[in-house]
């Protein structure tokens, strides 16, 4: 039983089970589907146009995107908009594209910043490579044989509290790869407030996002 993102709902039995002994299962799962279908309609709701007028993240405050033709591509954020100028900004996929290569820029320089103390926090006393990655579903991932750790530009979207979390998360690790005792141990002695930060990036997954 699933929900596709149409908000249909989708059954697959096996051929021998019956048409009533379906409608029955249905029914049985009707407020399951219907949070599922509300969980679908929201998704659709939030999902960017690229118009002016939409709500974008920075920083975990909210900014109305506004756009203008101008000679050359700019991205800047003013206290209430984030403002993308360029020769095409009617272009959606233009414009979505000047915004996570803007986010990557100025995500990387935030988390670099940080990156020294946190790792000593951490007793990482070798190089570690950050990189900021387009957007991507996972907030951030860690390569621990390559000392490698990506977080994703929408993560510039969220507080800037919770975006400390993600890369204390990911410092941790490259000693331990997994998400065992040790680790959550480890996180919890560098961020304690942990699950709030947690809970966040859950609750607010569709939000801060392209």
């Amino acid at each position: 039983l699933t929900v596709n993102a149409a908000g249909e709902v989708v059954v697959r039995a096996p051929r021998w089970v019956s048409q009533a002994a379906i409608e029955e299962f249905i029914l049985a799962k009707q407020s399951w589907i219907k949070k599922h279908q509300a969980q679908r309609a929201q998704a659709a709701a939030l999902t960017h146009q690229y118009r002016a007028g939409e709500t974008f993240y920075w920083q975990g405050e909210p900014r109305v995107l506004q756009l203008e033709a101008a000679p050359r591509w700019a991205v800047t954020v003013t206290q209430h908009a984030l403002w993308v100028r360029g020769p095409q900004p009617q272009r959606a996929d233009l414009v979505k594209a000047q915004l996570v290569r803007f986010y990557q820029a100025e995500g990387l320089k935030v988390w670099a910043a940080q990156l020294p103390d946190l790792a000593a926090q951490a007793g990482e006393s070798q190089a570690i490579q950050l990189i900021a990655a387009p957007a991507t579903k996972r907030w951030g991932s860690c390569m621990g044989a390559t000392r490698v750790i990506r977080l994703s530009a929408r993560l510039l979207m969220a507080p800037p509290a919770t975006q400390t979390y993600v890369l204390i998360h990911e410092i941790c690790h490259l000693q331990h790869m997994h998400h065992g005792p040790k680790f959550w141990a480890k996180v919890g002695r560098l961020c304690p407030d942990y699950p709030a930060h947690n809970q966040a990036l859950r609750q607010f997954d569709q939000h801060w996002a392209f």
